[in-house]
């Protein structure tokens, strides 16, 4: 049996947190994560190359496991460990770094999507064909999720355009534009989605989510609500959990991972509403839960 290096709460130290810490160091180790079910993450010299968690393996398992945030988890050192036993996916060693394969996995769905395809002559991550047609006329490729709040599109207020024609000048007489905040606020132009923007700035994760926040609470940008269109058809048959994608408060990961969260209980005897999840998860603040329920009664009446 390998050596134990590290262990600890998920609810501490989440697995992109415990990934990018190892990432640093450059370890060689087996992540051993035990909440709802059980997995595993074999990383080499910091790089994920391998996960496994029933029933998937490679980037649907690792897409599986990174929401959780209860349970387990341990680390054991893999240097000595026989190459067999290591846990190696193709799909997830396809890629380069870390940063790519968890934006890739950002935008990617359980099982193997449609219409994919391999550029000819690589050995690359598989490319969705509509993405090479928009590279063959120059199109921009429709990256990343397709709902949740990396799916929003921010536009800027009039504050926000003030501020970014100043970043702009300052920029042209030669001063540093620093901050993240500020990186952003001059991509954002009513088009791309903050997947998209944080694709090109290279900001991702917890750090682009906290930047945006700062940037909604100085009323310098802003984000359509739920269209009209939803609503009405989320009014006829309401769906908590579409209602909150759809709002933009939580991604498909998110629900999936609470939904099997709410299965497991009930296999346990313990039944819980999925609102109550979410909340549990962190996933939802009880005030987001409290406006979609108003919302509910309000299109019953």
């Amino acid at each position: 049996m390998s050596k134990i290096i590290l262990s600890g709460d998920l609810s501490r130290f989440k697995p992109e947190m415990l990934l990018r810490i190892l990432e640093s160091v450059r370890a060689d180790v087996m992540i051993t994560l035990e909440s709802a079910n059980n997995g595993q993450i074999c990383v080499l010299q910091g790089k994920v190359c391998g996960a496994a968690v029933p029933p998937h393996r490679g980037i649907d398992a690792l897409r599986e496991m990174v929401p959780w945030n209860s349970g387990t988890f341990t680390v054991r050192d893999a240097s000595g460990t026989m190459t067999a036993q290591l846990i190696r996916n193709p799909d997830i060693m396809a890629y380069p770094d870390n940063a790519s394969l968890f934006r890739a996995m950002m935008g990617r769905r359980p099982g193997t999507p449609e219409g994919v395809v391999r550029p000819p002559g690589t050995a690359g991550p598989a490319v969705p064909a509509a993405a090479q047609a928009g590279a063959a006329t120059g199109a921009r490729p429709a990256s990343g999720p397709k709902i949740g709040p990396l799916a929003r599109v921010p536009h800027l207020t009039d504050k926000g355009r003030a501020t970014s024609r100043s970043l702009q000048s300052n920029f042209q007489r030669g001063m540093a534009v620093d901050g993240d905040k500020w990186r952003l606020i001059l991509k954002c132009n009513g088009e791309l989605t903050l997947f998209q923007i944080g694709e090109e700035l290279q900001i991702m994760g917890e750090r682009l989510l906290k930047s945006v926040k700062e940037l909604q609470e100085e009323s310098l940008i802003t984000f359509d609500n739920l269209d009209s269109s939803t609503a009405s058809r989320l009014s006829g048959n309401f769906k908590f959990g579409e209602y909150m994608i759809a709002r933009g408060h939580i991604t498909q990961v998110q629900l999936e991972a609470a939904l099997q969260r709410q299965q497991e209980l009930a296999r346990k005897g313990r039944y819980m509403w999925l609102g109550e999840i979410l909340v549990e998860m962190n996933y939802l603040r009880p005030s987001q839960v409290q406006e979609a329920l108003a919302f509910q009664k309000r299109k019953k009446s």
